[in-house]
């Protein structure tokens, strides 16, 4: 699922989205996905 699918999805902007992907559930772009940030860490 893309950023702004989410955001359309839930009615926030891509960057709120962004912040929550990576500050509240620890995730990191990696490529195209999101992944846990701890596994590259």
């Amino acid at each position: 699922m893309k950023v702004r699918e989410i955001a359309s999805a839930v009615g926030i902007s891509n960057e709120r989205v962004r912040n929550i992907l990576h500050q509240h559930l620890d995730m990191t772009k990696l490529s195209a996905r999101w992944v846990r940030a701890i596994a590259y860490a």
